[in-house]
Order: C-alpha cells, then sequence, then structure tokens
C-alpha cells in the first residue's frame, strides 16, 4: 500500500484537533485553496476524512472530519 502523502499527514493533523472547514484549515496551513481541496477529495476518496455540506446557502462550503475521530 501507498504511504500517505506527506500533505495528507499535515491535513490530517489539523484535523486531530476536530473538524474543521476549508477556511479554516486554510488558515493553518496556508495553502492555495485550489490545492487543499484536491488533496481534501483524494483523502475522502482513500476513506481518511468525511465532507459534509455546511447547509443550502453555500453548497460548497463542507466541515471536514477525519473518519475514526472521537470528535464525530
Amino acid at each position: 500500500m501507498k504511504r500517505p502523502a506527506p500533505q495528507a499527514d499535515k491535513i490530517a493533523g489539523v484535523l486531530a484537533e476536530g473538524p474543521a472547514t476549508t477556511a479554516e484549515i486554510n488558515a493553518e496551513l496556508a495553502w492555495p485553496r485550489k490545492l487543499l481541496v484536491a488533496h481534501l477529495c483524494a483523502m475522502a476518496r482513500r476513506g481518511r476524512v468525511r465532507g459534509e455540506r455546511m447547509g443550502n446557502d453555500h453548497p460548497t462550503r463542507k466541515l471536514w472530519t477525519l473518519i475514526g475521530d472521537e470528535h464525530a
């Protein structure tokens, strides 16, 4: 099995503190938004994180949670 990218480890480190929005993760890591979203989507496809929509007024705003996280 492939080892997760170091970027995925950094995202997982931020999410280990609890669920966070894309904006909150971006504030912590200061990465370009498209890069961050690409990594979050890849992690979701691999089953490491779950993204839940935050209301209908902002269909693209998501709250990200580590799968198996005690905060979920």
